[in-house]
């Protein structure tokens, strides 16, 4: 049976752009590895796209671009797609990882409970910093690498075969890398950093099933 992967890209503020492109990396590896992507970009990051695409299909890995709060994930303008309580219910059989602030707090233990395998995501704020005049290329933005390399490291490490706690274990190991090497390193202006990457490191997860894998 084929794999598949939805991912929900929304890009209407400087957060969700950089997301949105950092993810394009994560959807060519997928397809490299034959692996059906259903892509739900830019202002098809809606609920009822959602909710139409999850229920044709039963995605083996959905990840989760956006912002959020502690019961909540949303899409395109800030509308949410998936809250504690009201529809996590959508993510059952699936592997999840949410890239978002909070949502591991409330919103990862309730889909865990109503049948998501695992669910990654962070439970607090998940931060980055960003060279806003890179906006037409933000993969060229160095300083948010720093963040989002580890970050994406867990969505890569899954399209791989990996198992989610071992996809947990190589992003918190970049992670540790990365802040060692600023701290050894002669980049004295970016020490300001330190504390939120090791913020993030400490703030990602891994809830319900670690071997599963997609």
């Amino acid at each position: 049976m084929d794999k598949s992967l939805l991912v929900t890209r929304p890009n209407h503020d400087y957060t969700t752009i950089w997301l949105f492109h950092w993810a394009e990396g994560l959807i060519g590896e997928a397809l490299r590895r034959k692996i059906t992507v259903v892509d739900l970009a830019g202002q098809k990051a809606i609920l009822t796209e959602l909710e139409g695409r999850l229920r044709k299909i039963s995605p083996d890995f959905i990840v989760l671009n956006g912002h959020g709060d502690a019961g909540t994930v949303t899409g395109q303008d800030n509308q949410p797609l998936i809250s504690a309580g009201q529809n996590e219910l959508l993510l059952a059989g699936s592997v999840v990882y949410a890239i978002s602030c909070d949502s591991a707090k409330e919103l990862g233990p309730a889909a865990v409970k109503s049948g998501t395998k695992a669910y990654i995501g962070y439970t607090e704020e998940f931060v980055f910093f960003i060279d806003e005049s890179l906006v037409s290329n933000p993969t060229n933005d160095q300083t948010a690498k720093l963040f989002l390399d580890p970050a994406y490291s867990v969505a890569l490490s899954l399209v791989k075969g990996h198992s989610a706690s071992a996809a947990h274990t190589k992003a918190t190991e970049m992670y540790k890398k990365t802040i060692r090497e600023l701290l050894i390193s002669d980049r004295k202006s970016e020490n300001y950093l330190l504390p939120f990457l090791l913020a993030n490191l400490n703030r990602l997860v891994c809830l319900g099933d670690g071997q599963a894998i997609i």
